[in-house]
């Protein structure tokens, strides 16, 4: 497969279309001849991002907000067509986008997690912003909510980031 579609919510180029209206039915996501993927891998869009893995797991492909540098092409109040990540991975297999942040997973569960990260929803200690990081233990799978980010690693759950309504599932809820 080497087609994306995307649909709804479109204020910052997170369908890859022109900027305006929501998107109600599913319309293909414009690739420039350059990066026009060979084969799609994977897909994942939260907040104002979209991302796939493609080109048997070699490429890292965002579209969407960068205001913050999420999509590690410097920052710009643009929204930002679709871009190849320079994401210091090899062999990527999962991505997850939260809000503003992305995590992504290597065959070997070895992740790193970057973008906005005042709550550390990136895994590193809350701050502004991060590059790409190691998040420090191998994962099997990631997920990235809107402020929070979980992974499971050898048969446990972890989470970090906000926990404002308990989404960490430690519980307690924290504001």
């Amino acid at each position: 497969k080497t087609s994306v579609y995307c649909w709804g919510d479109n204020r910052a180029l997170q369908l890859g279309q022109a900027l305006g209206d929501d998107i109600k039915a599913p319309v293909l996501v414009p690739f420039t001849d350059g990066l026009k993927p060979t084969s799609v891998e994977d897909v994942s869009c939260g907040g104002e991002n979209c991302c796939i893995i493609a080109n048997g797991h070699q490429d890292l492909i965002c579209w969407g907000d960068n205001t913050i540098g999420q999509l590690l092409v410097g920052t710009n109040d643009e929204p930002t067509p679709p871009t190849k990540v320079a994401h210091q991975l090899a062999d990527i297999a999962a991505v997850a986008v939260g809000r503003a942040h992305l995590c992504a997973r290597q065959a070997d569960g070895q992740s790193r997690c970057w973008g906005f990260n005042r709550f550390g929803q990136a895994g590193a200690e809350p701050s502004g912003r991060v590059t790409p990081r190691p998040l420090g233990r191998a994962y099997q799978h990631l997920g990235a909510g809107y402020l929070h980010s979980c992974g499971i690693s050898g048969g446990e759950v972890y989470c970090w980031g906000r926990n404002r309504a308990g989404q960490l599932g430690n519980g307690r809820a924290s504001r």
